[in-house]
């Protein structure tokens, strides 16, 4: 997950996901 993205809209993508899977 400490990759570096050039695609901020993925970044951001990848960060609601995981956040959804630690919500559970």
């Amino acid at each position: 997950m400490a990759t570096s993205c050039p695609n901020p809209v993925l970044h951001l993508l990848w960060s609601s996901v995981v956040l959804a899977a630690s919500e559970t």
